[in-house]
């Protein structure tokens, strides 16, 4: 059974505040022609002031609660560490 965009929603912004406060889900979308997969997209804060950065996960939408929340944390990670890594440059 495929998670519902308001689930994984909510898994998401838990995951991301307990990453890092500063990171704000604000949107999940269904992908095209995959509806098993979603993208969450997140704003980063603080990182190009006075515009936020925004980064996008592609996250598993058949997956369990706990493996959509392990998911979302793994790319998360992933996609903050290289975004940080870039902005340096």
């Amino acid at each position: 059974m495929k998670l519902s965009v308001a689930v994984v929603t909510e898994i998401s912004r838990r995951v991301a505040r307990q990453y890092d406060p500063t990171l704000e889900v604000i949107g999940v979308v269904l992908t095209e022609g995959a509806s098993d997969r979603a993208e969450v997209v997140v704003r980063v804060r603080g990182c190009h002031p006075p515009e936020p950065c925004r980064v996008v996960l592609n996250v598993d939408r058949q997956l369990t609660r706990d493996h959509l929340a392990t998911q979302v944390g793994a790319e998360l990670r992933t996609a903050i560490e290289t975004h940080r890594s870039k902005s340096v440059d």
